[in-house]
């Protein structure tokens, strides 16, 4: 009896087990095949045709008016790319820069784009083999300044003088950054002015206790509006939010 329970036992560890290690083969199998799809992507196109193009550069912000993006080149052993053009709306509205890897193209191909924008564009490369790779791809205007999501809505002004935080984060493909500021107004008909806080063009967290926020006056259920702008040449932009003043959590009594 008890040798039969522990076959048993076995038994159902051992079916138990191969679950296990098939589940987890599927699941292994299912990340490999996420991770390859890109890879079967470019065997694909350079199986059909002898080569392919692939933009790196997909996400541009609004101050990449006059910057390049980059294109990476993939073909065949002794496929070579004599020309990439980038079609939008069934035109050419730019002829890339290639080299023996790589190409680019100016984003002021793209005319005056805002964020938001996105431009549907196709690369098309004309092969040494006689062969035509056609590449899709979509760009997207983001904007160069932003905050987080997670900034405060509401503090008490002790919180404010004890460090709470206003998150922001900056991008360019590659322009600069000349400049970023923060600036403070008191309710929504107050006028902006400069908080006097050190804002870094690389993004950051500001304490408000470094800003000159008293200078505001804040009472209880004011309101406190920021606004981060960044400048790049004569290129602009901002984003804002706002925190409510809150009323003092009032200290509990001891008994």
């Amino acid at each position: 009896m008890s040798n039969r329970f522990s076959l048993n036992f076995k038994k159902n560890t051992m079916k138990k087990n191969i679950k296990y290690w098939g589940l987890s083969l599927i699941l292994a199998a299912g990340l490999a095949s996420c991770e390859s799809d890109e890879a079967d992507y470019q065997k694909d196109a350079t199986k059909n045709v002898g080569g392919y193009a692939f933009l790196t550069d997909q996400t541009i912000s609004s101050f990449d008016k006059n910057e390049d993006l980059n294109i990476d080149l993939y073909t065949d052993s002794g496929v070579t790319v004599n020309a990439v053009d980038v079609i939008q709306d069934g035109s050419s509205i730019a002829s890339a820069t290639v080299g023996d890897e790589n190409a680019s193209f100016n984003a002021s191909a793209f005319g005056d784009f805002a964020i938001d924008d996105e431009f549907d564009i196709m690369l098309e490369s004309q092969l040494s083999n006689g062969n035509m790779a056609q590449d899709p791809f979509t760009v997207s205007v983001v904007s160069p300044i932003s905050l987080d999501s997670d900034n405060p809505s509401g503090l008490t002004l002790d919180s404010i003088s004890n460090g709470a935080a206003i998150d922001y984060s900056t991008y360019t493909l590659s322009a600069p950054i000349d400049t970023a500021e923060l600036f403070l107004k008191k309710n929504s008909d107050g006028t902006y002015s400069n908080s006097g806080a050190e804002v870094s063009t690389e993004g950051g967290s500001i304490e408000l206790a470094d800003t000159n926020y008293q200078e505001l006056n804040l009472m209880t259920n004011d309101t406190l509006y920021y606004e981060f702008t960044v400048m790049s040449g004569s290129l602009s932009e901002s984003d804002s939010s706002y925190v409510v003043i809150q009323e003092e959590e009032e200290e509990e009594m001891e008994e």
